[in-house]
């Protein structure tokens, strides 16, 4: 069977100083922070290279990838894909907003307060949407890479590997 280390990306531009609501914006300004790229070598640095290196789809992660490889994503030495499903939750009309703002929004504290009661973001996921994509995209990971013994990496978001450890727990 594969061993599985799953991480989250580097601070990104939006959670650096007055953090932001990134989701799974596309927003081309949500890049790794001069801190993130500086700090992923001194994290990663007693972590072998992985056999198969999967990645979400968004940016921020791709470069992490990139950061900790030395090269860009095409072309690291490993095998290597990228899996959109494994992208961040997509908190539809709160994206880009900074949080300090929403300190007094009912729906944001119910967000935070109680997930569990969350009827979901406006023009984005429910959290049962959310969780049933990335663990249909986790089975079909391990699915794929069942019956080898490689270790495989996986940069996505923290609510992802919320979502997996509460799973696997």
């Amino acid at each position: 069977l594969p061993t599985f280390t799953i991480m989250r990306h580097a601070e990104s531009t939006w959670n650096a100083d007055r953090k932001r609501v990134q989701g799974a914006s596309v927003d081309p300004s949500i890049i790794l922070s001069k801190n993130g790229r500086n700090s992923i070598h001194p994290a990663l640095k007693d972590l072998s290279k992985p056999d198969v290196l999967i990645c979400s789809s968004l940016l921020r992660c791709k470069e992490t990838a990139e950061s900790w490889f030395v090269c860009a994503f095409e072309t690291i030495p490993v095998q290597n894909k990228i899996v959109s499903d494994l992208r961040e939750n997509n908190a539809g009309i709160f994206e880009g907003l900074y949080i300090d703002e929403l300190t007094h929004d009912e729906l944001w504290k119910l967000w935070l307060r109680n997930p569990s009661t969350f009827p979901g973001f406006p023009k984005g996921e429910t959290p049962y949407e959310f969780q049933q994509r990335v663990l249909t995209a986790f089975s079909q990971i391990c699915s794929e890479f069942n019956d080898t013994s490689q270790q495989i990496c996986v940069i996505t978001h923290g609510i992802v590997m919320r979502v997996l450890k509460c799973y696997l727990d």
